[in-house]
Protein backbone atom coordinates (compact mmCIF):
# COMPACT_ATOMS: atom_id res chain seq x y z
CA UNK A 1 0.00 0.00 0.00
CA UNK A 2 0.71 3.64 -0.95
CA UNK A 3 1.91 5.85 1.99
CA UNK A 4 -0.79 8.27 2.81
CA UNK A 5 1.04 10.98 4.55
CA UNK A 6 -2.61 12.93 5.44
CA UNK A 7 -3.76 10.18 7.61
CA UNK A 8 -0.44 9.64 8.92
CA UNK A 9 -0.82 5.69 7.48
CA UNK A 10 -0.52 3.49 4.48
CA UNK A 11 -3.11 4.47 2.43
CA UNK A 12 -5.15 1.00 2.79
CA UNK A 13 -5.08 1.35 6.26
CA UNK A 14 -6.39 5.03 6.37
CA UNK A 15 -9.21 3.60 4.46
CA UNK A 16 -9.97 0.86 6.86
CA UNK A 17 -10.47 3.50 9.78
CA UNK A 18 -12.19 5.68 8.11
CA UNK A 19 -14.74 3.20 6.79
CA UNK A 20 -14.89 2.19 10.62
CA UNK A 21 -15.46 5.48 11.91
CA UNK A 22 -18.22 6.96 9.28
CA UNK A 23 -19.89 10.82 9.61
CA UNK A 24 -23.40 11.52 8.37
CA UNK A 25 -22.50 11.77 5.14
CA UNK A 26 -20.05 8.80 4.22
CA UNK A 27 -21.64 6.13 2.49
CA UNK A 28 -23.37 3.03 5.07
CA UNK A 29 -20.43 0.72 6.08
CA UNK A 30 -23.43 -1.82 7.16
CA UNK A 31 -24.95 -1.88 4.12
CA UNK A 32 -27.15 -4.75 5.03
CA UNK A 33 -28.71 -2.67 7.97
CA UNK A 34 -28.10 -5.89 10.09
CA UNK A 35 -26.48 -3.68 12.75
CA UNK A 36 -22.90 -5.54 12.39
CA UNK A 37 -20.31 -4.38 10.28
CA UNK A 38 -18.79 -7.21 7.89
CA UNK A 39 -15.22 -8.04 6.73
CA UNK A 40 -16.72 -7.66 3.22
CA UNK A 41 -18.64 -4.42 4.15
CA UNK A 42 -16.00 -2.67 5.24
CA UNK A 43 -13.51 -3.87 2.19
CA UNK A 44 -16.83 -2.86 0.07
CA UNK A 45 -16.50 1.02 1.71
CA UNK A 46 -12.88 0.98 1.79
CA UNK A 47 -11.53 -0.20 -1.58
CA UNK A 48 -13.35 2.63 -3.42
CA UNK A 49 -11.43 5.40 -1.23
CA UNK A 50 -7.87 3.89 -1.30
CA UNK A 51 -8.96 4.09 -5.79
CA UNK A 52 -9.75 7.83 -5.08
CA UNK A 53 -7.29 9.05 -2.89
CA UNK A 54 -4.06 6.93 -4.26
CA UNK A 55 -1.24 8.92 -5.96
CA UNK A 56 -1.37 7.63 -9.63
CA UNK A 57 2.20 9.29 -10.25
CA UNK A 58 3.27 6.17 -7.99
CA UNK A 59 1.41 3.46 -9.92
CA UNK A 60 -1.68 1.40 -9.37
CA UNK A 61 -3.30 0.66 -5.88
CA UNK A 62 -5.33 -2.29 -6.42
CA UNK A 63 -6.93 -3.48 -2.65
CA UNK A 64 -8.12 -7.47 -3.09
CA UNK A 65 -10.37 -9.61 -0.73
CA UNK A 66 -9.23 -13.11 -1.12
CA UNK A 67 -11.15 -14.89 1.75
CA UNK A 68 -13.72 -18.07 2.22
CA UNK A 69 -16.84 -17.18 2.27
CA UNK A 70 -17.70 -17.44 5.90
CA UNK A 71 -15.09 -15.26 6.98
CA UNK A 72 -16.47 -12.54 4.30
CA UNK A 73 -19.40 -12.65 6.66
CA UNK A 74 -17.72 -12.22 9.98
CA UNK A 75 -18.74 -9.68 12.42
CA UNK A 76 -16.27 -6.99 12.97
CA UNK A 77 -17.61 -5.01 14.87
CA UNK A 78 -21.50 -3.15 15.61
CA UNK A 79 -22.38 -0.70 13.20
CA UNK A 80 -22.97 3.39 14.35
CA UNK A 81 -26.48 4.98 13.64
CA UNK A 82 -26.50 8.62 12.38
Amino acid sequence: SQEYPPGQHGLFTYALLQALSPGPQSPPVDANGDGQVSIAELFSVAAPLVARLHDRALGTQTPALIAPAALLKSPLAAARRF
